[in-house]
């Protein structure tokens, strides 16, 4: 635990044993009053304990009006170069951004009208079959009620809880009993309790012991605790943050699963309720496996229940267990005959029955026959047998996923990706398709589109080890020297080789999405750069038409752009914050593609060039690494660019940048080289002094590559402190735009007739 700044003259005023003595004290509140899933700061040691317990018991909602907490909002963090930082406390939840998967034939006719007024969560789109179900459970005071009559009197507070956890072990130590493996107060209590009556010795001094509260007391509190962060999980469900809501769901699963709990029929309906409503979150994350063991273990919790039933039903649908799904939605109907939920489920079922080789007997014998081809290694057997029976049921998606299997065992593989493209189009939501699809791009050449498929594929099945494979071969792939698009910058890096010495002009962090940089941009002379090549290192958009709006302007101007993307260009932002990237990417991987496809479009570089006899431009692609803070270069508490995905983590994504530079050093350049990154490539450069930003700005293995490469100057951005520098023969140049680009703001001139020069034009 850390004590934050405006501590300090407390820390002046208090010993460190007092101070650490309140936080142990707050964290053992914590945990008997259930508030594990409520966050705890250093504001709160000036709190009263009745403040502190107050805090916990209303799920955070009550605090001291006089406390201000030290710690910034979290949603005013943007990135590592703004001057807003803030811990990170939920990262793989908060990362998760995809969008719900598209609709479906099958899935689109479960669709239900609104849930009574009973329901708190409600599932949309493709889960509209089965609504989160919710009883109006009575308040806090009234459920401590219903559950136990209120006594005549009071009952005695234990005064055995008063004690803490190092006082409780100390008692036990003392008698002789070891207590290493108690994991909880409560039973530190109970065990203290069970102790003989003081006689002299040992227990002596272990606290009095005294009659146990009664079980029910904390069991009416885990109840009334589990009510308070259910309303908290409907909420994020509402809001469409399932990963969290999940772990709230699981959270009061946990609590009513507490030994204190007097009787499991007094919880069973909130019990139910809860494994449904956790079923519905793992539905959206295209977790149906785990979905179908919550509904069923919420049928089982509550017998009989239609929406149990139907969370089963849809589970089943899901995992294409069409018979099984009929047979659950049909048990539900024996059950709650008239339910409407039921009805069009398993109306939604027989019609994809019907859609289905099952439907046709000589389409599924077909089936049959190509299946056992193709398990005999009989190929063509197996691609005719498919083929008719394709033409008897045209829909069956699985019957095209089988064809392109067969057509890749073939080694036919554009044939193969229309297979599987065709199952994908029957079924959007099948990850077996998108692995068919992503196989046959990878296999045929095609890279960056197979690492689109296998992405995609892995948003609706996340627990694919079939996709998630694919997915590191793609990316694999993509470092590779034998990829189109390392062909395609072979043949720019020398179209110009053979020109007169033009002029090289440098920026970085021009941000255009920000107020004042779209005017700006609009006016640039279309005559002033016509014959001149202008670097941008990064950060000109946070928003995928953002960069295309500053790289479509820049080439209007210029003869030649070169582009390398930063942080901010590889944002993938919530939907609604002017975006729909959720939708249109699966992760940063996926983003840097379409960036790539985007420079291809308006022939802008993302490759090296030899722009004359005299000079050269290389971009280099970076990310940063916690390695890169030489005082400290342990991983930090700090989240940079919360609105990247990266599939391989942080430290990850750095060392994949690197791997796609490989292939770049490859390519022979002459003369003045000049080599671009957004991210910093030594230590030794200015950084913004703030909280572990030497975590978040760069990484020394970019150095070695630039100077493999022969540069005589980097440019480089993110940090908005411009500088030129020199070290062992390379200068370091940053010339960053920033936020809120001046009116006739010139540019930057670094290298021209040949010579390095630096001036305004």
């Amino acid at each position: 635990h850390r004590p934050s700044p405006p501590l300090l003259l407390r820390l002046l005023r208090e010993p460190w044993p007092g101070l650490f003595t309140a936080m142990e004290r707050i964290i053992e509140l914590q945990e008997e009053y259930f508030a594990t899933d409520l966050d705890i700061g250093d504001h709160m040691l000036s709190w009263s304990e009745g403040e502190v317990v107050a805090y916990f018991e209303s799920g955070g909602l009550s605090t001291p009006a006089d406390t201000v907490s030290v710690a910034p909002s979290f949603s005013e963090v943007q990135s590592s170069a703004d001057a807003r930082t803030v811990r990170s406390m939920d990262d793989a939840r908060d990362e998760l951004l995809a969008e719900d998967e598209p609709a479906d034939g099958g899935a689109h006719a479960l669709g239900i009208d609104e849930e009574p007024a009973l329901e708190d969560a409600m599932l949309d789109g493709l889960m509209a079959s089965v609504p989160v179900t919710t009883r109006t459970l009575p308040s806090s005071d009234e459920a401590c009620r219903q559950q136990q009559p209120a006594p005549a009197h009071p009952p005695p507070a234990d005064p055995l809880t008063a004690y803490s956890v190092k006082e409780l072990k100390e008692a036990l130590r003392r008698a002789g009993v070891d207590a290493s493996s108690f994991t909880e107060k409560s039973e530190l209590v109970a065990a203290v309790a069970r102790l003989p009556p003081a006689s002299g010795g040992a227990a002596a001094a272990a606290p009095p012991a005294a009659a146990a509260a009664p079980p029910s007391e904390k069991g009416r509190r885990a109840v009334v605790k589990a009510q308070d962060i259910k309303k908290n999980a409907d909420r994020c469900f509402g809001d469409r943050d399932y990963p969290k809501a999940e772990l709230k769901y699981s959270k009061c699963i946990e609590l009513l699963s507490a030994p204190e709990i007097a009787s499991e029929a007094d919880v069973a309906e909130l019990r139910g309720a809860l494994l449904s409503n956790r079923s519905a979150c793992r539905a959206h994350l295209n977790r149906h496996g785990d979905a179908l063991a919550d509904g069923r273990a919420a049928l089982a919790a509550r017998p009989g229940w239609a929406r149990a039933h139907s969370r089963i039903g849809f589970a089943l649908f899901s995992l294409r267990r069409h018979a099984e799904a009929r047979d659950a939605y049909e048990a539900g109907l024996a059950a709650n005959p008239a339910n409407a939920d039921l009805q069009q489920g398993l109306a939604s079922v027989l019609k994809e029955l019907g859609a289905t080789a099952g439907a046709s007997p000589a389409a599924a014998a077909a089936k049959q026959r190509g299946n056992a081809a193709f398990a005999a290694g009989d190929n063509e057997a197996a691609l005719s047998a498919y083929t008719e029976a394709i033409a008897l049921a045209p829909h069956d998606e699985a019957l095209y996923s089988n064809r392109s299997a067969a057509n890749a065992r073939l080694g036919r593989w554009p044939a193969a990706l229309e297979d599987g493209k065709r199952a994908i189009s029957l079924r959007p939501g099948w990850g077996k398709a998108y692995s068919r699809a992503g196989l046959a791009a990878l296999s045929g050449g095609d890279e960056e589109g197979a690492y689109w498929y296998f992405a995609n594929g892995l948003r609706r099945e996340p627990q694919s080890p079939e996709l998630a494979k694919g997915r590191e071969g793609a990316i694999a792939a993509l470092c590779s020297a034998s990829t189109a698009r390392h062909k395609r910058r072979l043949e720019r890096a020398a179209m110009d080789a053979s020109r007169p010495p033009a002029r090289i002009f440098a920026v970085s962090d021009v941000h255009y999405d920000h107020p004042g940089a779209h005017e700006w941009g609009r006016s640039l002379s279309g005559e002033l750069y016509r014959d001149d090549a202008i670097i941008l290192a990064g950060d000109i958009g946070d928003t995928y038409d953002a960069v295309r709006l500053c790289l479509r302007q820049f080439r209007r101007c210029f003869r030649r752009v070169f582009y390398v993307p930063g942080n901010h260009d590889m944002w993938i932002r919530p939907k609604g914050q002017h975006s729909d990237e959720p939708a249109r990417f699966a992760d940063s991987v996926a983003k840097l593609l379409a960036l790539w496809q985007l420079c291809d479009e308006l022939a802008v570089d993302t490759g090296p060039a030899q722009l004359s006899t005299a000079a050269a431009v290389l971009p280099l692609e970076s990310w940063y690494t916690h390695h890169f803070d030489h005082f400290d270069p342990r991983p930090g508490t700090v989240k940079f660019d919360k609105h990247c995905v990266w599939p391989m983590g942080y430290d990850g994504a750095c060392r994949f940048m690197l791997r796609l530079n490989e292939t770049k050093l490859a390519i022979p350049l002459r003369g003045d080289v000049i080599t671009c990154s957004h991210f910093l490539p030594r230590q030794e450069l200015p950084i913004p002094k703030m909280h572990e930003m030497a975590k978040g700005v760069g990484t020394v293995e970019l150095d070695r590559q630039l100077r493999s490469a022969g540069s005589k100057l980097h440019i480089f951005g993110h940090t908005h402190i411009n500088s030129i520098v020199e070290y062992d023969g390379v200068r370091y140049m940053q010339n960053a735009l920033g936020y809120g680009i001046a009116p006739g703001q010139k540019l930057t001139v670094v290298h021209d007739k040949g010579l390095f020069r630096e001036y305004l034009a």
